[in-house]
């Protein structure tokens, strides 16, 4: 993951960048943080001033996950400075933040022009997910009912990527010129509320209703919005704890990073941090072993920890 490649010295190898922020998103995981938030909140702050140092290099390069991490993690680095606000011995991590949201202002806008560019009918598609009111931060937690797991996970790919695509593209009324926002096909509802999916299709399945939900679709379907998602959360935390349980394998890490957006403690889901959960799209991986996608998780799960923490 991209953050990773910047904490450490340029001399570190590709395996060994990677695994010290896995490291730290497993530490934030499995601990209480209320023993050592102080300490916590100074080590997360220094990961993102590192992600937004890799930010200022690459930003003509980076994909559109990596900007709609960036583009998160800027709200959620907003919304903490709103909740510190009244707590003084926060005030050196405050000027922090602070100079975060400053420089990712400036670079999200550079990082933003490039991406139009250099893939301008991609963008066109899924530009209204990178306005600057598109990303709504939740203010309550979900319990997580272990009982709504699947029992069983379909071993076959749900549904592709380009078919997921065209349902979001439908919800925000990219489809076409001038489209209608909120459409709501026959194919779309149906692979959608699919059960049984696991990995990627799960997590399209659950920021299917995220999008729906920031752009207030009022189609019947997002009526039982809540019963899906729930289902989708108690099956996500279901698979981080076979990763768990199967010592965090390295093909499994990355969906571990990504489910650990939806549930950054083992009984609890925070109802609207899935829109980060997107399939590889346009996977861009640099010469130095760093990934867009792994780069808009890492970002987004770790402003999500300073938020709600």
């Amino acid at each position: 993951m991209c953050p990773s490649c910047t904490i450490f010295s340029k001399q570190t190898s590709k395996a060994e960048m990677s695994f010290p922020v896995f490291l730290l998103l497993l530490f934030l995981f499995k601990s209480d943080l209320s023993k050592s938030e102080a300490d916590s909140r100074s080590i997360i702050i220094f990961s993102l001033e590192k992600a937004t140092f890799f930010l200022e290099n690459k930003y003509r390069d980076i994909n559109l996950d990596a900007v709609f991490g960036f583009h998160v993690l800027q709200a959620h680095l907003k919304g903490a400075l709103e909740k510190w606000a009244s707590e003084h011995e926060l005030l050196s991590h405050q000027a922090r933040v602070e100079r975060l949201v400053k420089k990712l202002s400036s670079l999200i806008e550079k990082a933003t022009h490039s991406l139009e560019q250099s893939d301008p009918e991609y963008f066109k598609e899924f530009e209204p997910v990178l306005g600057p009111n598109f990303w709504m931060l939740p203010h309550s937690w979900n319990q997580t009912d272990s009982s709504l797991a699947y029992s069983m996970f379909d071993s076959s790919s749900c549904f592709t990527e380009e078919m997921s695509d065209k349902c979001i593209t439908y919800l925000l009324g990219t489809w076409k010129d001038n489209g209608k926002s909120c459409v709501v096909t026959k194919a779309c509802r149906n692979i959608m509320t699919k059960f049984g999916c696991s990995g990627y299709p799960l997590s399209h399945q659950l920021f299917y209703f995220m999008f729906a939900a920031m752009k207030g679709c009022l189609d019947h379907l997002f009526l039982k919005a809540q019963y899906y998602k729930n289902i989708f959360c108690a099956s996500m935390m279901k698979i981080n704890l076979v990763i768990e349980s199967n010592g965090f394998k390295f093909s499994s890490r990355d969906i571990f990073m990504e489910n650990n957006e939806n549930s950054e403690h083992p009984s609890r889901v925070k109802d609207q941090e899935q829109l980060l959960r997107r399939v590889k799209r346009r996977e861009k991986v640099f010469a130095d072993g760093c990934s867009s996608h792994n780069t808009a998780v890492a970002v987004g799960v770790l402003g999500g920890f300073l938020y709600y923490y």
